[in-house]
């Protein structure tokens, strides 16, 4: 019974803190809606918002259209926003919301904290500023009102973090990449007018590394031209300068290059210009060819540039996904936690409302499993559990839920379940798959589980309530023996809340 009385305290502990945090500290629940088309991000600020009583998430999305529809149908305080969405942009909901004669504290969270996004936001009424993987943890300061040392209305990088502090570091830790990349048509154009300014019938970008040399717009040259034009190009980067050179090649006997940058220790390209016949290049043609090299400079910095923060963008998408892994997910099990299991329960109760679609909460308990522990130890019952999970696994859709709540206890949710009969075909075929034994070598072991079943909307609308039911189904259908299901009813209830119903002295 005390077990029964506590799933009962539990099923509305949230509620009755937030219903009486305005009483306790003066002041009312904010409610948040967020905006991202990332489920791990949606979660991970969810669990953050939880772990404040006064703050609650009332909706969340990852599209401008929906987004707008929660704003206009939710009761909220705040808006936690980010600016890539599935049909848009984060901008397209500030501007909407701009012309609204009232509007929520708003906080954009983004990946991409450069300063013409800060300015843009503030300038369409965002409250605050944030980056997504340095400044996560400040956005629940900012829903409390609490000190935060991000300032608002700030538009300048906090110091240390410029962009351009930023990209000198990565380019001068990361190593050019500019080998072994197609052919683009700016490449092209280079060439093409080095060419025509120096009345050349061709030209060509070379690449060159330790020990390859790769080239740009040279296309059907020869064997013996691409060699000569290879050794000519090692002369002009030793050389630091322009350089010219007479071949005995006969399709290149004139050579002209510049290094690209001229004024760089270390050569990672040659723009050079070529003819059939001995030649030389005017003062004005030089200089015109050196400033070519200088653009092609800037081209090959900005390619760079774009491939570090490419790869700088994808292990911060790492490092955030690892993050939320470890947060949501139980370490032994590899399943849902129960702060994910909270988090899913209240996602999956309003997308069901919204379309109509009934649901069921399933809570299972392993029958015998303090015996496994007791009688072949820890790490076998760890093992039979991680074993449990599998087979727990495998028969659901990609639209359910599954959790370990803690110990030998799980939780399900079923979505969009069609009837009774559905549901209860589920819980046994998940009892059926918990009864075939488990061979662990030469160790064999038996066990079996039950299972209570709450509906919603039949049994009720909020996830405290319906896993509430679903425990005190649990606790009747172990009272009826092992492998047992049973759905809650009224008069389960009834049972729980009378001591003396199940002879208890």
């Amino acid at each position: 019974m005390r077990d029964m009385q506590r799933v009962e305290l539990a099923a509305d502990l949230n509620a009755r803190e937030k219903a009486t945090l305005g009483h306790t500290h003066g002041a009312a629940v904010r409610r948040v809606v967020v905006v991202d088309d990332a489920d791990e991000i949606r979660m991970r600020l969810a669990a953050l918002v939880q772990g404040h009583p006064e703050l609650e998430v009332v909706g969340q999305s990852g599209s401008v259209i929906e987004a707008l529809h929660l704003i206009d149908t939710l009761a909220h305080d705040a808006l936690v926003l980010d600016l890539q969405l599935s049909d848009g942009s984060g901008l397209d909901l500030l501007q909407a919301l701009r012309s609204r004669p009232t509007r929520p504290q708003i906080i954009v969270l983004t990946n991409y904290p450069l300063p013409k996004y800060r300015a843009r936001c503030l300038q369409l009424g965002a409250d605050h500023f944030l980056d997504k993987t340095f400044e996560f943890e400040q956005v629940a300061n900012l829903l409390r009102g609490a000190d935060c040392p991000v300032p608002k209305h700030n538009t300048r990088e906090p110091r240390g973090r410029q962009p351009h502090a930023r990209m000198t570091q990565l380019l001068g830790r990361l190593s050019y990449q500019t080998m072994d990349v197609p052919q683009d048509a700016l490449c092209a154009d280079i060439a093409a007018l080095a060419a025509q300014i120096c009345a050349t019938p061709r030209a060509c970008i070379q690449m060159l590394d330790s020990d390859r040399h790769w080239y740009f717009g040279a296309s059907g040259w020869s064997a013996q031209e691409r060699a000569a034009a290879r050794t000519f190009a090692t002369a002009v980067a030793a050389h630091q300068g322009m350089h010219s050179h007479l071949s005995t090649t006969p399709d290149l006997r004139f050579y002209g290059g510049v290094p690209v940058p001229a004024s760089a220790k270390h050569v990672r390209a040659v723009l050079c210009v070529v003819d059939d016949v001995v030649r030389t290049l005017s003062a004005d043609a030089v200089a015109a060819l050196q400033a070519l090299g200088r653009q092609l400079d800037s081209l090959l910095e900005f390619r760079q540039l774009a491939l570090d923060l490419q790869r700088v963008d994808e292990q911060r998408s790492r490092a955030e996904r690892r993050l939320v892994n470890a947060a949501l997910r139980d370490p032994l099990t590899g399943l849902s936690n129960r702060r994910a299991f909270d988090f899913g329960f209240e996602r999956a109760l309003l997308t069901g409302q919204r379309l109509g679609r009934p649901l069921a909460c399933l809570s299972l308990d392993l029958d015998s499993f303090k015996t496994v522990n007791d009688c072949y130890g820890h790490a076998s019952g760890d093992r039979l559990l991680r074993e449990v999970a599998q087979r727990l696994r495998e028969p659901l859709r990609k639209s359910d839920l599954i959790a370990r709540m803690g110990g030998d206890e799980f939780a399900l949710i079923l979505s969009n379940v069609a009837s009774p009969e559905h549901v209860l075909a589920v819980a046994h075929s998940l009892i059926e798959r918990l009864s075939a034994p488990f061979d662990f070598g030469c160790l064999r072991i038996e066990i079996g589980g039950c299972i209570g079943i709450s509906r919603c909307p039949v049994d009720g609308h909020d996830a405290a309530t319906l896993m509430g039911q679903a425990d005190i189904a649990l606790y009747r259908a172990k009272a009826a023996g092992r492998n047992q299901a049973r759905f809650f009813d009224c008069a389960m209830l009834a049972i729980a809340l009378d001591p003396l119903a199940d002879g208890s002295p």
